[in-house]
């Protein structure tokens, strides 16, 4: 929480990381003419879908990647999002 106070108001978050893609592509995501841009909404309702196959939903009942990598870059995500205060994120691939 720290470094939230070194941010300035109005940032953006930026990257091109492919594992924050295949997140986003597991959304409906909106594809501008600079990138993809995901919605923390959007994140938390990948993130709830994957919480709920951790909580016992069948895997066979979502098509969310099963790997850690996918499930660990969520989670860190998440907490960045969150509690840097970024409302969405754009992924240049």
């Amino acid at each position: 929480m720290p470094l939230h106070k070194l941010i300035p108001t109005g940032c953006g978050l930026y990257t091109t990381d492919t594992s924050i893609l295949k997140i986003a592509q597991q959304t409906v995501s909106s594809h501008h003419s600079v990138g993809v841009v995901l919605a923390r909404t959007e994140m938390e309702q990948v993130f709830g879908r994957l919480a709920a196959i951790i909580s016992g939903r069948p895997v066979n009942q979502d098509v969310l990647p099963t790997t850690n990598t996918f499930a660990a870059t969520l989670l860190i995500l998440r907490e960045v999002m969150h509690h840097l205060g970024f409302v969405n994120i754009t992924i240049f691939d």
